[in-house]
């Protein structure tokens, strides 16, 4: 018997780009569908944004730093945070829109659980995929 790599690492590039349904608090239905960080897209909204930025992030210091965490959330919003539902922020009910998922990734500690989730290779595995029927086995 040998280490299937597939069954332990393959990941389904589709999933990744379209996301991943998570559900945030089960009494409100609350729920947030996450794409893989690193995806295409995210890879090149990011470095297209960091490239624009170039000098203020060499700079360094505080102000650098709230540059890179705005570039962040803008990516994050664009490509990683693609849909939600049953959600408010301060009272206000937030439909899904990019300029909402900007407001909540704001949030830094939001952001961090966004950000685990899309980070979490097993969440996009192509193995649970197969077994679920769809997607073809490799040939």
């Amino acid at each position: 018997m040998s280490f299937d790599i597939f069954e332990h690492f393959a990941t389904d590039e589709q999933l990744e780009c379209t996301g991943v349904w998570h559900e945030l608090d089960k009494a409100s239905g609350a729920r947030v569908r996450v794409a893989r960080s690193g995806n295409r897209a995210y890879a090149k909204a990011l470095t297209q944004a960091v490239e624009l930025n170039r000098t203020a992030l060499d700079a360094g210091g505080e102000l650098a730093e709230a540059r890179s965490d705005a570039i962040l959330v803008e990516v994050m919003a664009q490509t990683v945070l693609l849909d939600f539902e049953g959600l408010s922020y301060r009272g206000q009910t937030m439909p899904y829109s990019q300029a909402n998922a900007r407001v909540l990734l704001g949030v830094k500690d939001f952001r961090k659980r966004i950000s685990q989730w899309a980070e979490d290779a097993s969440r996009y595995r192509a193995q649970l995929e197969l077994e679920q029927g769809n997607v073809l086995a490799p040939t």
